[in-house]
C-alpha cells in the first residue's frame, strides 16, 4: 500500500485566484504522477470548507477555504483530509459541520476532526488486500479541540494519544501517527516534542509525521519506527515569501509491505515565484539535502537539540513578556521595547506565573479558568 502524506493546505492568495476562476493553473502538475498512483494521499486541511459564516474569538488569523477546493481535491487525488489542527474551529461548528458534510459528500475520507470527541478520536482504517493501515490524527491544544459533545480536532494529549495507538495497533498491521505541533517558524523539535513523538514509537506507532511549523524540519529512526519532525507547507502562499523556509516543504511518500515499510522524501518549493508546488531544482535539491543532514545531526544530538531550542527561546523573550504584561497596546509595546516603560510584572507575579505555568497541576486549574473566561467573552451580550 502506498500512502503520501503532505502537510498544511490552504486556499488563500493565488491558490484562491486560480480555484475560482476553475483554471488551476497547473497548481500540482509535476507532482499528478505521483499522486495519481499513490494509494492514499493524505494532507492537512488548515481551515474550513464554507461560504460566509462567523469567525471565532481567538488569538491568531482566522483561515478558511471556499467549497470549490472540493474538486480540486478530488481532480489531484487528495482524497484524505486531516482535521486536527489549530484552525479547523475557526469558523465554529457551522465550519466544521461545512467541512465534513462538503468533504463526505465527495467520497473524500477524514481523519482527527469530527461532530464530537468520540468521533474526532476515532481512527482512520486503510485496507488493501489483506494490508491494514491505522491512521491517527491530532493536535496540541489551542482553539480547536473536540470535548464531549462539543466537535472538533482529536487532542493531542499523551494520555489520549498513548491509549489511541494501543487500541489500533490491535487491529491493523502498521499505525501511523499525524500530528499537528510545534514551534512556528522553528526547524527544529522541542527537546519535549522530541520526547514525546520517541514515547508515541515506543507506544506502538511505526510512523510519526509532524507539521504545524511552516517550515521543514528533519527526521530520524528510532527503535522500530520512522519520526518526521516537521514537513513544511504543502500548499499555502502568503504574499512576499520567496524562497525562504516558508516555501519549502517535503511530502513522504510510504510503502507498505506485511514485512517493513520504505519510505522517500518529495521535496518542493511551494508558491514562491510561481504559483504552485514545484519539483527542486538539482541545485535546490543540494541546498535541501544539506539543510536535512544538518537538522538530523541536531536531532541526533541531545545537547545540541537543547542549546538550539534554548536560543530560539532567549530570542521569544520579548514576544512572551508582551502577552503577559497586564496592560498591552501598540504605544507601551514600543516603549518598553525601547526601555522607556517599565514592566508591569512584579517579582511576586513573575513567581506566580513560574509556580502556575510549570506545574501541570496548577495549570489544570487555570486550564479550567481560561476556559470559563472565553466562554464568557463568546457569549453574545444581551441588549
Amino acid at each position: 500500500m502506498k500512502l503520501t502524506v503532505f502537510g498544511d493546505l490552504v486556499e488563500g492568495g493565488r491558490v484562491c485566484c486560480d480555484l475560482l476562476s476553475n483554471k488551476e493553473n497547473g497548481i500540482l502538475a509535476d507532482f499528478s504522477e505521483i499522486l495519481q498512483s499513490s494509494d492514499f494521499n493524505v494532507f492537512n486541511l488548515e481551515a474550513p470548507i464554507l461560504r460566509g459564516g462567523f469567525p471565532i474569538k481567538k488569538v491568531g488569523p482566522v483561515l478558511k477555504n471556499s467549497p470549490e477546493l472540493i474538486h480540486f481535491l478530488k481532480k489531484n487525488n487528495l482524497n484524505i483530509a486531516s482535521l486536527a489542527n489549530n484552525h479547523i474551529m475557526d469558523f465554529g461548528d457551522e465550519g466544521l459541520n461545512s467541512t465534513l458534510k462538503l468533504l463526505r459528500d465527495a467520497g473524500l475520507l477524514t481523519v482527527g476532526g469530527g461532530e464530537d470527541q468520540n468521533q474526532a478520536e476515532q481512527p482512520l482504517i486503510l485496507e488493501k488486500e489483506s494490508l491494514k493501515i491505522g491512521v491517527i490524527n491530532a493536535a496540541e491544544h489551542e482553539f480547536s479541540l473536540a470535548k464531549g459533545s462539543q466537535g472538533g480536532a482529536n487532542y493531542g494529549e499523551i494520555l489520549n494519544l498513548y491509549y489511541q495507538i494501543k487500541s489500533v495497533k490491535n487491529i491493523v498491521d502498521w499505525v501511523v501517527l499525524i500530528y499537528h505541533g510545534g514551534n512556528e517558524h522553528y526547524p527544529l523539535p522541542s527537546p519535549r516534542l522530541q520526547d514525546y513523538f520517541r514515547f508515541f514509537v515506543d507506544a506502538g506507532a511505526d510512523v510519526v509525521i509532524g507539521h504545524h511549523q511552516h517550515c521543514h524540519s528533519g527526521y530520524e529512526s528510532y527503535g522500530s519506527g520512522l519520526i518526521f519532525y516537521g514537513i513544511g507547507n504543502f500548499i499555502f502562499d502568503k504574499i512576499g515569501r520567496c524562497n525562504d523556509q516558508w516555501n519549502y516543504g517535503f511530502g513522504v511518500a510510504l510503502d507498505f509491505s506485511p514485512q517493513d515499510v520504505k519510505f522517500d522524501l518529495l521535496p518542493y518549493n511551494q508558491f514562491s515565484k510561481e504559483p504552485k508546488v514545484k519539483s527542486m531544482s538539482s541545485g535546490e535539491k543540494k541546498v535541501f539535502e544539506e539543510r536535512i543532514k544538518h537538522y538530523n545531526a541536531i536531532i541526533n544530538d541531545r545537547k545540541a537539540l537543547e542549546r538550539e531550542f534554548e536560543a530560539f527561546c532567549s530570542g521569544r523573550s520579548f514576544s512572551v513578556s508582551s502577552k503577559l504584561e497586564p496592560f498591552d497596546n501598540r504605544l507601551l509595546t514600543a516603549l518598553r521595547r525601547r526601555g522607556l516603560a517599565p514592566s508591569f510584572l512584579s517579582e511576586k507575579k513573575i513567581l506566580h506565573l513560574y509556580n502556575y505555568l510549570l506545574c501541570r497541576s496548577h495549570m489544570d486549574v487555570v486550564e479550567a479558568y481560561l476556559e470559563k473566561q472565553l466562554e464568557r467573552i463568546k457569549t453574545p451580550k444581551k441588549d
